[in-house]
């Protein structure tokens, strides 16, 4: 029977709204800066010489830096 977190020691319903109080300018660029990203995956492939390596870098490494950035998936 898998058993609750104690509330004390771990609590996580208040961290994201502890963040989103002191921190709002920075996650709200931190916003900007992931849908730029998003938007610059396809521009970036489409400029590219669409070649493997331009594959790897564009939807590969552009994409996770656009997850690690995503504010919205660290408010849940």
């Amino acid at each position: 029977m898998p058993e609750p977190p104690h509330k004390t020691l771990l609590d996580r319903d208040n961290p994201p709204k502890i963040m989103a109080e002191r921190y709002g300018p920075q996650l709200h660029l931190l916003t900007e800066l992931v849908n730029y990203t998003s938007n610059l995956i396809p521009r970036a492939f489409q400029s590219s010489g669409k070649d493997l390596r331009d594959v790897v870098v564009c939807f590969t490494l552009l994409k996770q830096l656009a997850v690690m950035l995503d504010v919205p998936n660290c408010r849940r």
